[in-house]
Order: C-alpha cells, then structure tokens, then sequence
C-alpha cells in the first residue's frame, strides 16, 4: 500500500532544550530561590530531568509534594522576570533555529505552534527577541494546559487549529514531550541536542532522533509524504 501524503500538517514545538538553551537560567533561579526556604540547589542533573514540565510540577519533582510548592512558585517567578529585564539577559537559540523557523513559518501547508513548559509570558518575550511575530498559530503552554506528559497541550492545539492529532508532528527533547505526543496520538520526534537522553526517547515513543535543528525540514518532508515511519 502506497503511503498516503498529507495536504497540512501542524508542527509543535518545545522550547527549552529544543529551540533554546535555557538551563542555565532555570538552573541559576533554581539555586538563588531554593536556599531561602531551606533546600539545597538541586544539581544540574537533577534540574536537566525536570525541564518541559510546567514549573509547580517540576519544583514538586525536585522537592516532593510536601514542600510549600505554591511559594517556591511564585519566588522562582518574581526572581526569573527580574532576571530576564536586565540588558544582559539573552536565551541562546540552538544553531539553524532561527533560520530554519523563518523558512517554516513561510509555507502554506505547515501551521507551527509550541507545547512548552514555559508561561505565555516567556514564549510572547522570546518571540519578541527573535522577531518572530505571527510565527505560531497556537501557542500552549504552563498556564494554558495540563503539564506534560499529559495529552491536552496537543488537543488544545489541534482545536486551536482544526487539525486532527494523526497529522501533528511534535518536536521534544524530553521524555514528557515524547509521552505527550504518544498519548495524543501525534507523532514525536526526539532531539539529541537537548536535555534527554536519545535512548530514553527512543524507549518513550521518538519516531526519529535528530542531531540537530537543520534536520527538522526533512523529517517535516518526510512526514508530509507519509513516509517517516516507512
């Protein structure tokens, strides 16, 4: 049987780990926050386990269900934004990102979003730095879902977007994205460039690994073609 190709597909993306580099500003609020209300900074592995989960879900991670979740919260929140409006601040996009971004968000049969553990707040403020207004058709996130692994991120895009899950393509580094995409009936691809473990994303549902940002229009292509699994 021929395989049958796709007219449209919606194509979402995580953010930290996937188009940015942003653990060393998670792992720097993570060790000024912590301290003030008598935890250790966690390592920089523990914290690489944790991000793409929404933030009261990752601090509860960190620090079991029984540490005062909602403060930390909040403290991580105020220090985080303080953080980010300094001159200096900046989160580094991964090589061929911004590139490969402009060439996506040009073309009439992709519709791109993000399904990230970030707030609306950081995705609006990182799309502001790149210049990348009217990118993504929809954009989810902490405060407008679930936390990853859980499958709403890619229902609210598809309802955001008409789309049916069987032809969303979801790009992750983590295995919550991985298990999100699963679960919804997507199709994940794993990033080896990111925080995961390639192994373990094989184990949690990666169709495809890739090494790096410039393979994403060729999974894309293939995706398009039916052919990505072939």
């Amino acid at each position: 049987m021929s395989p049958s190709p796709r007219k449209r597909a919606l194509v979402l993306f995580d953010l930290d780990g996937t188009l940015v580099d942003g653990q060393h500003s998670v792992q720097a609020t993570f060790e000024a926050i912590f301290p003030k209300f008598g935890y250790p900074a966690p390592s920089k592995a523990a914290v690489r386990a944790i991000i793409g989960r929404s933030l009261p879900h990752a601090i509860a991670d960190l620090l079991g269900d029984a540490a005062p979740v909602e403060a930390i919260t909040e403290a991580y929140k105020t220090h985080f934004h303080a953080m980010r409006a300094g001159e200096a601040y900046a989160e580094a996009l991964y090589d061929d990102v911004d590139d490969v971004m402009r060439r996506l968000a040009k073309r009439d049969d992709l519709v791109l979003g993000t399904a990230t553990g970030k707030a609306l707040r950081g995705i609006h403020w990182l799309i502001e730095q790149n210049g990348w207004q009217g990118f993504f058709a929809t954009l989810q996130a902490a405060d407008t879902a679930e936390s990853k692994p859980s499958p709403e991120m890619v229902h609210n895009a598809c309802r955001d977007t008409g789309m049916d899950p069987s032809d969303v393509i979801v790009f992750g580094d983590s295995i919550f994205d991985m298990q999100m995409a699963v679960s919804a009936g997507a199709t994940a691809i794993g990033v080896s460039y990111g925080y995961g473990d390639p192994d373990t994303l094989r184990q949690t549902g990666a169709l495809r690994i890739i090494d790096g940002f410039v393979e994403v229009e060729g999974i894309i292509a293939a995706f398009m073609e039916g052919t990505l699994d072939a």
